[in-house]
């Protein structure tokens, strides 16, 4: 999320703070060989 807005990329927080969060979710579902849906849960 630090990263978003250093780079001025959203102009809402409320949008970073969830593409962090799907980007992470993202992240983890490729280091676990898992399937990614955004909005969905992994597990």
């Amino acid at each position: 999320m630090d990263t978003i807005l250093q780079l001025d990329m959203v102009s809402l927080l409320e949008h970073a703070a969830y593409l962090s969060k799907e980007l992470t979710k993202a992240e983890l579902a490729l280091r676990l060989n898992r399937s990614y849906e955004q909005d969905e849960a992994l597990f």
